[in-house]
C-alpha cells in the first residue's frame, strides 16, 4: 500500500479538492455516500477508484431521495482558453457509471487559487462535456458553481 505522503503533489491537490467540494454540501441536506480515494500498489488500483470520486444524497422537501455523483478536478490555471480535463476512457467510465445506477453525474471544476480555496468553480453536467477532451472557457462559464445552497439543491434536482 502506498504512503499518502509519498503521493505525488497533483494527488494531493486533488485530495484538497475534494475535500472543498465536499465541504460546499451542508450534511442536513446531503448526505455523502461514497468517497473513492486513488489507493494502489504500484499498477494495481481498484476498479472502483476509476468511477467519479464523489456520490450524495440529497433530501429534497417533496421527493424522493436523490442519488448524484461528482467527479473533482482542480486545475492551477486556464491553458489556451479551456480545462484538458479526461481522456475518452474515463469518459466511457463516467457514462457507464451514471448509466448503470441511473445516477446523474457532475463535474466539479476548481480553478487558480489553491485546492482547498479555488478562485474559480464550476459545475458541469457530464451530459454536457462527455463527448470532449477539452472544456473551452466559455463552456465553463454558463455553469458557474452554485452559491447558496437553495440553487445548489435546485441544480442538481434540475438535471436528475
Amino acid at each position: 500500500m502506498t504512503n499518502p505522503f509519498d503521493e505525488p503533489e497533483s494527488v494531493q491537490k486533488g485530495y484538497l479538492f475534494e475535500q472543498w467540494v465536499v465541504g460546499q454540501f451542508p450534511t442536513s441536506r446531503f448526505l455523502l455516500q461514497e468517497w473513492r480515494s486513488d489507493k494502489h500498489l504500484g499498477e494495481i488500483y481498484p476498479v472502483s477508484s476509476r468511477n467519479p470520486d464523489l456520490v450524495f444524497r440529497m433530501f429534497a422537501d417533496k421527493t424522493p431521495k436523490t442519488f448524484f455523483a461528482i467527479e473533482c478536478k482542480w486545475r492551477a490555471k486556464i491553458y489556451d482558453e479551456g480545462i484538458d480535463w479526461a481522456s475518452i476512457g474515463k469518459r466511457i467510465v463516467y457514462n457507464k457509471f451514471g448509466t448503470k445506477l441511473k445516477m446523474p453525474i457532475h463535474v466539479a471544476f476548481g480553478v487558480g487559487g489553491s485546492p482547498d480555496q479555488p478562485e474559480k468553480c464550476y459545475l458541469i453536467p457530464f451530459e454536457k462535456i462527455r463527448y470532449y477532451d477539452f472544456i473551452e472557457q466559455r463552456l465553463l462559464d454558463k455553469y458557474p458553481w452554485p452559491n447558496k445552497l437553495a440553487d445548489l439543491k435546485a441544480y442538481i434536482s434540475h438535471w436528475h
